[in-house]
């Protein structure tokens, strides 16, 4: 996970947070739960200013990024396509993902599975 900054930030910090993270991380009265808890409050201890959160779907955090609507998105994949608006951190934690299937193909490679998808 990195953050993101769309631009400089001003007196008040405006976080945007994915409401699409499931239980790893929720935001409910003035608090983060969950397992990334940790991670973002890394992040916020670090403020020098007051902030407020709010939590919208994923292509609307990236959007309001995009847009300047938000000083700080969080969690969101690094792609270079989003160098272009915004400025991202160094990572503040990672994830590894695997895929787990009941398929007799013993060879679940990416390349497999997109020749299987076309």
């Amino acid at each position: 996970m990195s953050i993101s900054l769309s631009h400089s930030i001003s007196a008040k910090v405006l976080i945007g947070v994915s409401s699409e993270n499931g239980e790893s991380l929720k935001y409910s009265r003035k608090q983060f739960n969950g397992e990334l808890k940790s991670a973002y409050s890394c992040v916020i201890n670090q403020l020098d200013s007051n902030y407020d959160v709010i939590t919208v779907p994923q292509a609307r955090h990236i959007k309001m990024l995009q847009n300047n609507e938000v000083d700080i998105a969080m969690p969101l994949l690094l792609l270079p396509q989003r160098d272009l608006f915004a400025t991202r951190s160094a990572t503040i934690y990672q994830v590894g993902y695997e895929l787990i299937s009941h398929s007799t193909n013993p060879d679940l490679s990416i390349e497999n599975l997109r020749r299987q998808a076309n």
